[in-house]
């Protein structure tokens, strides 16, 4: 798979979303060799900023 030229329009991976999940997905790919381009239409880790403070997680791992 040939690179893109640094600044170029394309990437070889869209992650939508910015949550932690998302920044892992990101990292990953890049330390792979995608070129990888993040977007949210919030902050960064706006999910985590808007999680309502008394919601708790009932999962168990």
């Amino acid at each position: 798979m040939p690179k893109s030229s640094p600044g170029a329009d394309s990437f070889d991976v869209l992650v939508i979303g910015a949550s932690p999940t998302g920044l892992a997905c990101a990292i990953d790919a890049q330390n792979a060799g995608f070129s990888v381009a993040l977007v949210d239409k919030g902050c960064l880790c706006n999910s985590l900023f808007h999680y309502p403070s008394g919601m708790e997680s009932h999962l168990r791992v």
